[in-house]
């Protein structure tokens, strides 16, 4: 029902928001700046992944309706515990990237909002098209892999960006 829908949803927001200051907490104490957006992502491509495989396995009859919503109850738990991990970390990293007094630090983060936008754009698009037209598993496996694309960037690109305070200046 809409009322249920709107219960599960308001639900899965707060837990977003709630993880987001546990995970920055967790990132500051326990794993450093890079380790939980690895962390993080690989948790929220296991999340999308696991609602495609709900919607699969749903439509294949192989699950019943209740083991159906727990499916879909642990996907979108692993997609509020990865963002919690990878949100608050990611402006920590970017910044670390820039003495406070870089002119080029306001354009870093001006780039990263540019990119946020276009990825927000574009995510419902192809991934509410590829739900409507092929199937809800389609688009939250388009969402798995747009995760997957975004964390390979970050581990094939983390050696040329390195925190200021970690260059070695001669």
């Amino acid at each position: 029902s809409d009322a249920q829908a709107s219960v599960i949803f308001g639900s899965y927001a707060a837990l977003v928001l709630a993880l987001a200051v546990l995970g920055g907490v967790v990132a500051d104490r326990w794993l450093g700046r890079h380790e939980p957006m690895v962390l993080g992502a690989s948790i929220i491509m296991s999340g999308h992944l696991c609602l495609a495989l709900e919607t699969v396995l749903a439509g294949l009859g192989a699950l019943n309706q209740s083991a159906q919503f727990q499916v879909f109850c642990l996907g979108l738990s692993l997609i509020a515990v990865g963002t919690g991990l990878l949100k608050p970390n990611v402006l920590n990293l970017l910044g670390a990237l820039y003495r406070r007094d870089d002119p080029l630090r306001e354009r870093g983060f001006y780039a990263y909002y540019i990119g946020v936008n276009i990825g927000a754009f574009a995510a419902p698009i192809v991934c509410g098209y590829l739900g409507t037209h092929y199937g809800w598993g389609w688009g939250f496996a388009a969402a798995a892999i747009g995760m997957a694309l975004g964390l390979t960037t970050l581990l094939l690109g983390r050696r040329w960006v390195q925190p200021v305070n970690t260059i070695v200046h001669a």
